[in-house]
């Protein structure tokens, strides 16, 4: 019996290890092209650690080595037989998840973070000798630095330390052909903080990730460099950079989510031209870490989308032809690959995983498959510019120029079909379509265009029938926008627009917006649109609120909220805007991807003031709005503040003063006042956002954003009985004159039927809400009503006189 148990167990066993082997192998089945896994050495059991960048060595013999940076030291590895690779020397050192390498004649040099100066290793006894002599160094005595974010070497044998801990964290010039263990400072760039750099002859490429560009500087005299030109990258978080070997060409990442990258033509340094942006697994949210060129192809190492290849023979079209993912994990995220190196000899790529040690891969290098045409009008000839052009089922997206030509390829041939579309076309597809690596298949296509159609109509206020002048009207989707402002009668005209569907979006200081789903099919179309009277903003159109901004950076901006944040994904900034609104905007304090720091409010006050409104036209005028905080530790405590104000045009008070120790951080906060708790209301108030990085108490993360400012009359801050318990949906304003919105919890595209009962339970109105922040107008007579809607609780609804 014991046997027959143990036999089941042992059977039971083999089978779920076979499940995890087949699933592994269909992984990397489905995650790999042009590259095969060799080996792999884990840290884990050995010296108990992650690991971070890497570099390659070869000794007079041939023999090839990969020097690894880990959290707790640094290791080098025999990789000649690429299957079985033997680790030949370790050093420890203090405990760092940051350690970057490069190599320079018979030295390896390791810089980290951790204030334990340039780590400098003898490499010449191998392999006769595993014993390697080490050294320290920290620079010009009188000038020293101990700590630094990484390095390159030049084939000169000039060694830049970027993002030291000394001035402003730029570039420091060391010559290592005079001595390799103790080089002199030969000059230095401070301008910016550097992340990383490549340099060839007297020209420097740095890589400034905070700045979000990269600078070309003329470096012919080491002791003041010049420079040429900068520009910024797709994604303004520039991580690195590298050259192609002809010089004409230069490659960069941009170190967030979902990032490009990127070519450009350096030939004249006057007119830098982007020429290409690629992403491996686009729309995953991937993060690019180092790219690097060899021979025609870009070698890159991708955060949890492993190793990539690109053909780059063609800066204007890169195409993936080589990739190999180890990790399970994909999305955004800082996990698994770090760093790769290309440049043996032999052909071995060799490559470090944060997590999970040092992989060693091999790699056949093909030429990409390409894809080349020209999309023009079927009507007239012309090009059609920025056309979407798409090999079907393979991912592979590009668009046209200004004369109507794209570029795109794939990483293997086959036959295909290629889908073209413009909005304002039709859109067609080329079956069958046959390309081959190495070679030019050429694909044109002509569009035919839609027939324009026309929209006008009326804008008037509910229940007068006032017409509205100086209205704005947008008609918005995926592909258009077209708008227009009422006249002095309240009619607008848009004379040439295309049919289908758009989200409507009415509205006027003043007068609470109007939004809509709305279906043009005819070829002229009426639109007329009513607005209710009162005081309304969520920044779906631009009223006029003024910015003011004494701070270095993070002034206040109307936009699409891009998201950032910190390292363990705690939000900076709003990453979407509030959702009981028409439209995706807010008001916030900078906006650009990447880290808490990358456009945060530094050194100075950012200032939001909203358009003049009239506050005696309520008997008991409250003002809401939803806001946002975010203030963290950076060089001390979080100190600062977002102060919302009200002015009367002579006295301004302060409403909130709103810190870290008041009210919730990192998301979006309902709150408001009542006006005459403050002052007495007048007809030409404003309502101020101020906030401030108070830099000299210590300089630390700050954001602040704003959206959904509205004037009820009375307090309608928080929503009705049933919908403060049950945050999932609300109808607003409530009480409302019978104009009300709806807002659900889930996305802003979803639709939702509404019934609306009386007191007496009978069913007064089945109402289809196509999305959340739609505006209705209801024929109901003063009263309480009930409003249900499937999986949502029961809402109360007041119609006031």
């Amino acid at each position: 019996m014991f046997e027959l148990v143990y036999c089941c167990v042992i059977l039971s066993a083999m089978r779920y290890f076979l499940l995890f082997l087949l699933q592994f192998v269909c992984f990397f089945a489905d995650a790999q092209l042009n590259m095969t896994l060799l080996s792999h050495v884990d840290y884990n059991p050995t010296h108990n650690s992650g690991c971070s960048n890497l570099w390659g060595y070869t000794d007079e013999l041939g023999n090839e080595y990969a020097i690894v940076g880990l959290n707790k030291g640094t290791s080098i590895v025999d990789v000649t037989d690429p299957v079985n690779p033997v680790e030949k020397f370790f050093l420890a050192d203090s405990n760092s998840i940051w350690r970057e390498v490069k190599v320079w004649g018979d030295y390896a040099y390791i810089t980290t973070e951790e204030h334990a100066g340039l780590l400098i290793i003898d490499l010449s006894p191998l392999p006769a000798s595993t014993v390697l002599p080490n050294y320290r160094f920290f620079g010009d005595i009188s000038n020293p630095f101990s700590s630094a974010h990484s390095l390159f070497i030049d084939e000169n044998g000039i060694l830049y330390i970027h993002g030291a801990n000394r001035g402003n964290g730029g570039v420091i010039f060391f010559d290592l052909s005079v001595d390799p263990i103790n080089p002199p400072e030969v000059g230095s760039y401070d301008a910016h903080y550097v992340h990383d750099s490549y340099a060839r002859g007297d020209t420097l490429y740095t890589a400034n990730i905070v700045d979000g560009f990269f600078t070309v500087l003329d470096i012919s005299d080491k002791s003041n460099p010049i420079v040429l030109a900068t520009q910024n990258t797709p994604n303004n978080f520039t991580h690195n950079t590298w050259l192609s070997d002809d010089g004409k060409y230069l490659f960069t990442t941009d170190e967030v989510s979902n990032a490009s990258i990127a070519s450009y033509d350096i030939t004249d340094m006057g007119d830098i031209k982007l020429l290409d942006q690629v992403k491996s697994n686009p729309g995953s949210g991937s993060i690019p870490h180092n790219v690097y060129y060899y021979q025609g192809w870009l070698i890159t190492s991708y955060y949890r989308d492993g190793v990539v290849i690109h053909d780059a023979h063609d800066p204007y079209n890169l195409i993936e032809v080589g990739n190999i993912d180890v990790s399970p994990l994909s999305g955004n995220g800082f996990n698994s690959i770090w760093g790769v190196y290309p440049y043996f000899n032999s052909g071995t790529i060799i490559a470090s995983d944060i997590e999970n040690g040092l992989y060693v891969f091999g790699r056949t290098l093909v030429r990409g498959a390409m894809l080349h045409g020209t999309v023009t009008n079927f009507s007239d000839g012309s090009p059609i510019f920025n056309a979407t052009i798409s090999i079907l089922n393979q991912s592979v997206n590009t668009s046209s120029d200004l004369a109507g030509n794209y570029r795109t390829g794939l990483g293997q041939s086959g036959v295909f079909d290629i889908a073209f579309s413009k909005p304002g076309f039709f859109p067609d597809t080329l079956f069958n379509v046959s390309i081959t690596n190495g070679d030019t298949t050429f694909a044109n296509m002509a569009l035919v265009p839609f027939t324009p159609i026309s929209v006008s109509g009326q804008i008037t206020e509910v229940g007068s029938g006032i017409p509205i002048a100086g209205a704005q009207v947008v008609f918005k989707n995926n592909d258009f926008t077209f708008s227009a402002i009422s006249d002095a009668s309240g009619n607008y005209s848009i004379p040439s627009m295309y049919q289908g569907q758009y989200n409507q979006v009415c509205g006027h200081w003043g007068h609470w917006n109007n939004c809509d789903l709305v279906d043009f099919q005819s070829s002229v179309n009426t639109r007329n649109i009513l607005l209710e009277k009162g005081y309304y903003d969520d920044f779906a159109l631009d009223f006029g609120w003024t910015v003011f901004s004494g701070a270095d950076g993070g002034n206040w901006v109307r936009e699409i909220p891009i998201p950032a944040g910190l390292p363990d994904g705690t939000p900076s900034n709003p990453h979407y805007d509030v959702l009981s609104d028409c439209d995706l905007i807010c008001f916030q304090t900078g906006n650009q991807a990447g880290t808490a720091a990358t456009a945060d409010v530094d050194g100075g006050p950012a200032i939001l003031t909203s358009p003049v409104f009239d506050a005696t036209q309520y008997t008991d005028p409250w003002i809401g709005y939803e806001r946002w905080f975010f203030n963290y530790v950076g060089q001390g405590p979080p100190n600062d503040t977002l102060k919302i104000m009200i002015t009367d045009g002579i006295d301004t008070v302060i409403a909130e003063s709103i810190t870290v120790d008041n009210t919730p951080t990192s998301q979006w906060v309902s709150s408001g006042f009542q006006i005459s708790a403050l002052m007495v209301p007048s007809s030409s108030m404003q309502i101020i956002f101020y906030t401030e990085d108070d830099w000299i108490l210590g300089a630390n993360y700050l954001e602040a954003a704003v959206d959904r400012f509205y004037i009820s009359e009375g307090n309608q801050l928080g929503l009705s009985e049933q919908a403060q318990e049950n945050m999932s949906w609300k109808s607003y304003p409530n009480p409302s004159n019978g104009f009300i919105h709806f807002w659900f919890d889930d996305v802003k595209s979803s639709s939702h039927q509404v019934k609306i009962f009386d007191l007496s339970g009978k069913c007064l109105k089945n109402l289809n809400i196509p999305f959340s922040g739609y505006g209705i107008q209801l024929d109901l007579s003063p009263g309480i009503y009930f409003l249900t809607s499937e999986n949502y609780p029961t809402i109360k609804l007041i119609i006031s006189e």
